[in-house]
């Protein structure tokens, strides 16, 4: 019996491939907006889809058929680039690999760049580029020494702080024509792996559109509506915010919270409201798709978001949903983590609040829940930073520009 396993879109001729982990993942809609972006500036785009993803004849993905090939590819590629691969395996005896996860993901995206290094070059493709710095990275690393494809990568915050960073992450970064990050956070992260500064480009995320204008702000807010939007996972903390709902209940504050999302914490969530007494008060929505995300932001008077640092070191960079949140009016009160800081002006166009600090969240919330002026202005002030600072497309052309030119520098 012949294995001959099923293939999807190839490359465009000439263009830019995107390496994605997983193509659709309903946790990473920005970097469909970000994609979208690219291609709206008349840059042939293709998507390469290394572990799974979803069905599209325009996805290339790499069935488990396909990676059973390795068993004779693999070798034969060991034959014909013997220095790639000795690299390759004497960086990763310089470090200890951080998890079990990390060490599959990288893997993963070795042996897909095998598989996809003929078809790569055959189609001329001028660069890749990794949207994460994990398996999407290794693949790029790795075609780059197969076929001198050059290759630019995102480094965001799980890719530089989950378990301490990346398995290979300096020799990613090193052999990299730029390096995007989306928050200073992770660039000085980044910096501190020995990545020249001026090989690092920081640039938001963004959405895609904004609301034509901001709802107007309910005047009766004495049943508070919160909503607070996330994957169930340790470092959004979840756990504190529904702890911290208890301590705002016995304070006698009247709210109403949305918890939208869904993920591997659901069940312990759902477990703590009813032990805590809150069924009435915390209400989970499941996951929305971006139409029902922003029906619940204009139902909302305030947005809560509690991530934290996790055990493991990850955390949030700026949550999409955050910045979403700030478009549509509704105000956000936040824990000063990951970059938090670097969009929030206490005060200004959102309140910052130590999560330790259950009295400052009730005066905070207290403040949105009585004050029309306060409102107002951090919505006029939130508003405007996303407008100047988080258009998807105005940012995905800075993205562009910037690697347009260091690829030209490059091949001067």
């Amino acid at each position: 019996m012949t294995l001959r396993p099923k293939r999807s879109a190839k490359p465009a001729r000439g263009g830019v491939v995107y390496l994605f982990t997983t193509f659709g993942a309903p946790s990473e809609t920005f970097l469909r907006r970000e994609l979208a972006a690219v291609r709206a500036l008349g840059v042939p785009v293709s998507v390469v889809s290394l572990w799974g993803g979803e069905d599209s004849e325009t996805v290339r993905k790499i069935p488990l058929a396909e990676m059973l090939t390795l068993f004779w590819k693999a070798p034969l590629a060991l034959i014909r680039h013997p220095w790639v691969f000795r690299e390759l395996f004497e960086r990763m005896l310089d470090r200890d690999i951080p998890s079990w996860l990390n060490f599959g993901e990288n893997w993963r995206g070795i042996g897909c760049a095998v598989l996809l290094a003929a078809e790569m070059k055959q189609a001329g493709v001028r660069r890749t580029h990794a949207v994460w710095a994990t398996m999407p990275a290794a693949a790029a690393w790795v075609l780059r020494g197969m076929t001198g494809i050059p290759y630019t990568m995102g480094a965001h915050a799980y890719d530089v702080f989950e378990d301490g960073g990346d398995w290979l992450l300096p020799l990613k970064i090193r052999d990299a024509t730029l390096v995007h990050c989306s928050t200073m956070a992770a660039r000085g992260r980044v910096i501190a792996t020995g990545c020249d500064p001026q090989k690092i480009l920081v640039v938001r995320r963004g959405l895609e559109q904004l609301p034509f204008a901001i709802k107007p702000l309910r005047r009766d807010r004495s049943l508070l509506r919160i909503v607070s939007v996330g994957r169930f996972v340790e470092k959004k903390g979840f756990r504190r915010q529904i702890r911290l709902y208890a301590a705002l209940a016995k304070a006698g504050l009247s709210f109403e919270a949305h918890l939208v999302g869904a993920g591997p914490l659901e069940a312990q969530l759902r477990g703590l409201v009813e032990a805590l007494g809150l069924g009435s008060r915390v209400l989970f929505t499941g996951w929305l798709d971006e139409a029902g995300v922003a029906r619940q932001l204009d139902w909302a008077d305030v947005f809560v978001f509690t991530g934290h640092i996790a055990p493991s070191g990850d955390r949030d960079g700026l949550p999409n949903a955050l910045a979403e949140a700030m478009a549509h009016g509704v105000p956000v009160v936040s824990t000063p983590v990951g970059a938090i800081p670097e969009v929030l002006t206490g005060g200004i166009n959102g309140l910052l609040v130590r999560m330790e600090e259950p009295g400052q969240w009730l005066s905070a919330l207290r403040s949105l829940q009585e004050n029309d002026a306060v409102c107002e202005e951090l919505r006029r002030c939130a508003r405007g930073w996303v407008e100047a600072n988080f258009d998807a497309r105005r940012n995905a052309a800075c993205l562009r520009a910037a690697i347009d030119e260091r690829i030209a520098a490059e091949e001067e």
